[in-house]
Order: C-alpha cells, then structure tokens, then sequence
C-alpha cells in the first residue's frame, strides 16, 4: 500500500504484484528516463503531518526530512503539477519525527508519541470524524518548532474512475494499475459537499537519487477532473526501483508557516470503491 507521496519521502510501494486494469493501454511502448521537469525551482515544506482514514483504520504520519538536500524543480498548469526532485545516489532522505501529537475532535482526545522511526503510527481503527467537523493538530517536535492547526474532516469519497479492483487479500487492498501517460487520466467520484480531493501519481528511486510526483486537485462537490496527458509524460516508465504508485484522498490540505519552517497538514480519508476498495495502490506507467 502507498504510504507517503509528498515530496518529500516518496512511495512506500512496489510494482510487483500491478495488474493492467481499464486505466490504460498496456501495449509496449519505448522506455521514459527520468527527467526534471523545466519549471521553476522549488522547496519542498519541511515537514509533513497527516492524520488518515482508510479501510484499515486511523494512522498519523509525521516527517520532518532533515537530510540529504534536495534539488527540486515544479511545473503547474492550473490545479495540476508536476515537481521532480533529485539528491545524491544512493542515499535515503533521512527523517526526524519524535515529539508529541495531540490530535482532537468532539469524539476524541488523542496523544499521541512519535519516534525517529519515520514510519505510520496505527491509532484505535474504530474512531472516526463527522464530514464538516473540526480537527485540532498540536504537536512538540524534537526537530522544528511547535505546530497548532485547525482543520475541517474530510467525508469518504465514492471513486467510479478510475478502477481500483480488489487484491487476493479482498478489500480494503487493490491490485495494482497500469496507466497509459500518453492519455489524459479521468478521475470521477460521487460528489461531496465538502473538502477537496487530490490524486498523486509518483515513482521514486533512491539507488539513483530521483522523484517524480503529478498532483491534481478538485473541489470534491465537482464529481471528477482529468489529469493532463502533458504532466503524466514526466512519469519514468523505468527506474522506479523505490516504487511507483496511485492514490487518492479527499481532505483538508494546508500549509502552516513556522518560524524557519514550512508544514504541510493534512487531514485526510482514502476515496473508496462502492466495493470498499481503498484508491491507493502500485502504479505501472507506460
């Protein structure tokens, strides 16, 4: 399953088990080497915080990426971009995130310790917020200042396209997707009356020190959005050894100033199938 798209850490996936499903054409093509994209240069926020909802249950992720730098460069085209990063080869970004989280809403009361593991933090799986309703995230790091934040619970978003098909396992897991970059990729879902939903497609190596990331963003009462054939290009067809993968949330997505510092926090719900199956999988693009 995808973990972290930000980028930041990239894609906790692997492409082994991905199966051709209706999102593209898997007819062989040539291979796609990475590339930067020829945008303006760009720093990443310097941490991540992201309270999600998924099939599985509630998790808090936090990053806090002390090293190594990163060089990364971003292209926009209206609510969609498309940002490559690379850093030296070889090497893994190095991640800090102990501190205490407290994390609260009507229902809940949450505190939580993290540690420099840099992985998922499993919280109760039967706890969940109202659409609409206020989350407050306040948080004490080791590395970087003190956050406080208020942000809106995301609803769970119906997918209808494209098709997430159930692994062996069953729901919540999927099979993966192969996708044709050569086509604009339609993404449809019931529409809600709250939130934004965004749809990530990435593929990371650390052998070589490389991230290519594609981002859309849509009002989630809009019912769909169709990411450009031109940014999906960018995608590496090889050279994906950290993995490749697809998600897509609807949530709460705000950047929040700190002194000499940037966060980016979230609050967020994996979109499902009316099946169950969480839209976060392994991506093969060709």
């Amino acid at each position: 399953m995808l973990t972290d798209m930000s980028p930041l850490i990239r894609i906790a996936a692997t492409i082994a088990a991905a199966a051709s499903v209706a999102c593209g054409s898997s007819d062989e093509a040539a291979p796609r080497e990475f590339r930067h994209v020829d945008g303006e240069a760009y720093t990443p926020p310097d941490g991540l915080v992201r309270l999600r909802k998924d099939g599985r249950g509630l998790t808090l992720e936090v990053r806090l990426v002390a090293a190594p730098v990163q060089t990364c460069r971003r292209l926009s085209l209206g609510a969609h971009t498309v940002t490559t990063c690379t850093w030296p080869a070889g090497t893994t970004p190095k991640v800090d995130n102990g501190g205490l989280v407290h994390i609260g809403w009507a229902s809940a009361n949450l505190d939580v310790e993290t540690f420099n593991d840099g992985g998922a933090h499993i919280l109760d799986p039967s706890l969940s917020w109202s659409a609409g309703e206020s989350i407050s995230i306040a948080a004490d790091f080791s590395l970087g200042p003190p956050i406080d934040a208020t942000l809106v619970g995301p609803p769970l978003v119906v997918l209808q396209h494209p098709r997430f098909e159930p692994s062996f396992n069953g729901p919540p897991d999927a099979v993966g997707i192969t996708l044709d970059a050569s086509r604009d990729l339609h993404v449809e879902w019931e529409p809600a009356a709250i939130g934004t939903v965004r749809a990530t497609l990435a593929c990371s190596s650390f052998e070589a020190g490389h991230a290519a990331v594609v981002e859309s963003t849509a009002p989630a009462d809009s019912g769909g959005m169709d990411l450009p054939a031109e940014m999906l290009s960018y995608l590496p067809t090889t050279g994906c050894t950290s993995g490749s993968g697809i998600q897509i949330l609807a949530g709460d997505f705000r950047e929040v100033a700190a002194p000499a510092w940037r966060y980016q926090i979230e609050v967020v719900r994996t979109a499902q199938t009316s099946e169950g199956v969480d839209a976060s999988t392994a991506l093969a693009p060709r």
